[in-house]
């Protein structure tokens, strides 16, 4: 099945247009990645090409989205194919729209090309800059901060990215997310991000949130 995910060998997916041994060989990388979904994530677009001519799930959610893997590996001639082949830019994986996949790996080509191509800037679930702080992405922030995203904006939890960046203990990453007017004193599952950073031993987190308060 073209659509599910198996166990390696996957390599075949990273030779351009080696498709003959992909018939051979209908495994991905991982159970979660599909032979799309690897194609996508590796660039391949002659085998993702092939693929959908053979009625593979560009859109399936049962596994790794291959438009969100080509997002997070910055794969963006992949994106636009993806795109012009109808890829659904709202689908989402585990809560996750195409946005936070990008935001996850810090890919800010990737991410300034799908708002290019329309994709829901202020989508939910864990949000794109809620994403970017979690993971110390800064770059990404500041490119969501040009794009107007509300830097406040809570994920599913009710956390925002500067509750993010604290409970990761990142203090460059809170430093950034003060210098793009986030509210560093924001109140959240009854704790304020300093606390949050006190608690956890993060003193230069901590000596970043009392600087800018």
């Amino acid at each position: 099945d073209l659509n599910l995910g198996w166990s390696p060998p996957f390599a075949v997916t990273q030779r351009h247009g080696d498709v003959g041994k992909l018939i051979a060989h209908p495994m991905a990388l991982t159970d979660n990645v599909s032979v799309l979904g690897a194609a996508a994530m590796h660039g391949q677009l002659e085998v993702a090409s092939f693929l959908l001519e053979l009625r593979a799930d560009l859109n399936a959610s049962s596994c790794a989205i291959p438009l969100h893997l080509a997002s997070a590996f910055g794969r963006l001639d992949m994106i636009r194919f993806l795109v012009a082949q109808k890829a659904d830019l709202t689908v989402r994986r585990n809560g996750a729209s195409v946005l936070a996949a990008a935001a996850e790996r810090g890919c800010c080509d990737a991410l300034r090309l799908l708002v290019e191509l329309r994709a829901d800037i202020d989508a939910t679930g864990p949000t794109a800059a809620y994403t970017a702080a979690h993971h110390g992405h800064d770059d990404v922030l500041r490119v969501l901060a040009e794009l107007k995203v509300d830097m406040n904006a809570t994920s599913d939890q009710g956390c925002s990215p500067v509750f993010a960046a604290a409970v990761k203990g990142q203090p460059q990453t809170l430093l950034v997310l003060a210098d793009l007017k986030a509210d560093i004193s924001i109140v959240q599952h009854e704790a304020t991000p300093l606390y949050t950073v006190c608690g956890a031993g993060h003193t230069e987190a901590a000596r970043v949130l009392i600087e800018h308060k």
